[in-house]
């Protein structure tokens, strides 16, 4: 075979550059070819929020994410296994809303995930109370 050696050589710089270098000798030629690949490096998104302080009247529970780290999406879930189309018990939204329809603890969650696809789950507990007196 006139493929005598070939050698590929890869490093990685500190300004997360990548150079492959690749020699192929003949018998007759010697090849060398440098070429330059940017490599994107991503962090870990940290998924938060502040559960909201509600009562089986409050209509609506405001949801805020308060994620960090280049967030693209988020999904919710409520924490409720009694929800149902109208008031479901997950959701996609930025600042979704749930009507808890009954006191309670409840655990909800929410996975926060970027645009590389790296993703993080934070739980908090919600309690609905009957009353907005109630402690």
């Amino acid at each position: 075979m006139w493929l005598n050696l070939l050698t590929i050589l890869y490093h990685l710089s500190s300004m997360i550059l990548s150079c492959y270098i690749w020699q192929v000798e003949t018998e007759r030629d010697v090849w060398l070819h440098c070429g330059a690949k940017n490599i994107v490096v991503s962090t870990v998104p940290v998924a938060e929020f502040t559960p909201p302080i509600i009562c089986v009247n409050d209509v609506n529970a405001p949801f805020v994410d308060a994620s960090t780290g280049n967030v693209t999406a988020g999904k919710w879930n409520f924490g409720r296994s009694k929800a149902n189309a109208g008031n479901p018990n997950t959701s996609t939204f930025t600042k979704p809303a749930h009507h808890y329809t009954q006191p309670g603890t409840f655990t909800a969650q929410l996975i926060a995930t970027n645009a590389a696809g790296l993703e993080d789950t934070i739980p908090h507990t919600v309690i609905c109370k009957r009353r907005i007196i109630d402690s």
